[in-house]
């Protein structure tokens, strides 16, 4: 039996590790990265020693000379995706505390008339737009973002999260909204992920 020296929580690992919880979780079920295990019903904890030995090893198949961008994860710039031609736009936003989205935008579907109507939907549409370089496509994500976290936070996936929005006020409906939640992160809420300071009061 292999002997374990240390063990990490989750805050310690996203500091070794930079990805998503939910690209962790993935690769976790492909047996693509080290695997938790609960120490309680309510606290699990990966082996230090085999995500050391995964970055290792990640970092020695690492090449960067074969190495070619992904054109296809822009930030901005619209490519053409591999499903079916249609034009997407990726957006990453953050909103601090362990908190972001990154979302898909079907061009072709949204449309600048219909991203347009959309941010013009709601109040400080003018502010929305300048906080987006007065690119309305990304005052779109902008909009739709914090609506989705508040599902995703909710227990809903991220298909889920998108038919919950378009069923809201100033939306499309679904087959016409466009917008895939491609990853995510939330803050854990477990009780024992707190860090507690009592204060003289």
């Amino acid at each position: 039996m292999t002997t374990i020296k240390r063990t990490i929580r989750r805050a310690e690992l996203k500091k070794l590790v930079p990805l998503s919880d939910t690209t962790i979780y993935r690769m976790e079920l492909e047996g693509k990265f080290p695997s938790r295990f609960a120490l309680t019903p309510r606290c699990v904890v990966w082996d230090y020693e085999e995500v050391q030995t995964w970055l290792r090893g990640r970092k020695a198949e690492c090449n960067p000379a074969e190495q070619k961008p992904d054109v296809r994860k822009r930030k901005v710039r619209p490519v053409c995706s591999d499903m079916g031609g249609a034009m997407k736009r990726r957006f990453r936003l953050e909103a601090g505390l362990d908190t972001g989205i990154t979302l898909d935008i079907d061009t072709d579907k949204i449309t600048q008339d219909v991203a347009e109507q959309i941010n013009g939907f709601w109040m400080g549409a003018k502010h929305v737009l300048n906080a987006s370089d007065g690119d309305v496509i990304q005052a779109v994500a902008r909009r739709a973002a914090g609506c989705l976290l508040m599902y995703l936070m909710n227990g809903y996936h991220g298909v889920g999260s998108v038919r919950e929005l378009s069923e809201q006020e100033g939306w499309p409906p679904y087959d016409e909204i466009g917008i895939t939640v491609v990853d995510f992160d939330i803050p854990s809420m477990e009780a024992d992920e707190f860090d507690v300071r009592e204060e003289v009061v």
